[in-house]
């Protein structure tokens, strides 16, 4: 089961996961007649929680008002990511993007010992998430294909974020572990 986007909601969501987007911006990329059309479709994505509003900084002639910058959630990349709409190479926020998702996960190491499977369980809980942050956004920066075939995979509807955090750390210690074999030349 994937989540149901119309085609204006999925152009969206590839645009803001290119790049943070403000809802004007979109309203001009996209040449939408109505900007209530943007409105509901944001509304939508963020009640999906695909995407959230990233940053804000106040409007310059409207006091009071703030103009509000959207960007991707890690589900949001997931999404776009299993629509074909957006390649993970195409992304420019990836690092920042991990980053705020490792923070949401914390939780998730505590309780499934991850940390002891990359040997750093010793270190304080703040240097045990920025070491496993690093494993992650290393992994993110070549955009390897396999790291893109593999998010893809996920069925939203199911997959919480600490499932996906606790099979893509796995993920990256299996690759490690199978270049350590090849190293040492075992044989599988």
């Amino acid at each position: 089961m994937t989540i149901e986007l119309s085609e204006k909601e999925g152009k969206i969501l590839r645009e803001i996961a290119r790049d943070y987007k403000t809802r004007y911006q979109l309203h001009q990329l996209l040449k939408v007649a109505a900007d209530s059309t943007v409105h509901k479709a944001l509304k939508k994505l963020m009640k999906l929680e695909l995407i959230e509003v990233k940053r804000e900084e106040p409007f310059p002639r409207i006091p009071g008002m703030n103009k509000k910058y959207f960007g991707v959630t890690f589900r949001g990349l997931i999404a776009a990511l299993k629509n074909d709409s957006v390649k993970l190479q195409q992304i420019q926020q990836r690092e920042e993007l991990v980053t705020d998702w490792v923070k949401k996960v914390q939780k998730f190491d505590n309780e499934n010992k991850i940390s002891q499977a990359f040997g750093i369980e010793s270190f304080s809980k703040d240097k045990r998430l920025q070491i496993l942050q690093n494993h992650l956004i290393e992994e993110m920066k070549d955009c390897p294909p396999e790291l893109e075939q593999f998010l893809k995979h996920y069925d939203l509807d199911y997959s919480t974020d600490a499932m996906i955090f606790g099979e893509w750390v796995w993920h990256i210690l299996l690759r490690k572990g199978a270049g350590l074999v090849k190293l040492a030349g075992v044989g599988l």
